[in-house]
């Protein structure tokens, strides 16, 4: 579905006000994560959650704010020309280099992730077999949190 969302989105790029767009975009994230809460039962974290809503709505209501009002009409080759300047290669370098410093610290999240809870695992493991009367909220993976 994110795949046929992304494609309908630069599929209608040249035809949509970018500025409708880009509202759009920051919008659906809060949509998605209403989604998430209803479908997935996620819980709704006030101080990060709202936070990001707030200045979700607050970049997008920026982004319509100031966005030229006038309708300016330009060719396909002059977009093509736009699109293919040096300040535009940059642009594309600049977001590429922040995919792939993205798509890392998440693979190096995800390791140390998997460390921190081979560790806890170990832990609870030592201490049960240490002490079989220890109490389970003494433990970093009990049922009870």
């Amino acid at each position: 579905m994110m795949m046929v969302g992304i494609i309908a989105h630069i599929a209608v790029l040249p035809y949509a006000d970018m500025t409708l767009l880009a509202a759009n975009s920051a919008l659906a994230i809060i949509g998605n994560l209403f989604l998430s809460i209803w479908l997935f039962g996620e819980k709704f974290t006030w101080k990060y959650d709202f936070t990001a809503m707030v200045l979700l709505v607050g970049g997008a209501l920026t982004i319509v704010g100031l966005s030229n009002k006038s309708q300016v009409d330009v060719e396909a080759q002059e977009l093509l020309d736009r699109l293919s300047t040096r300040k535009a290669f940059v642009f594309y370098g600049i977001v590429g280099l922040f995919f792939a410093f993205t798509h890392y610290m998440t693979y190096k999240f995800h390791e140390a992730l998997r460390v921190f809870e081979t560790d806890a695992d170990l832990f609870d493991h030592n201490l049960k077999t240490s002490n079989p009367s220890i109490d389970e909220s003494a433990l970093i993976f009990s049922k009870n949190n």
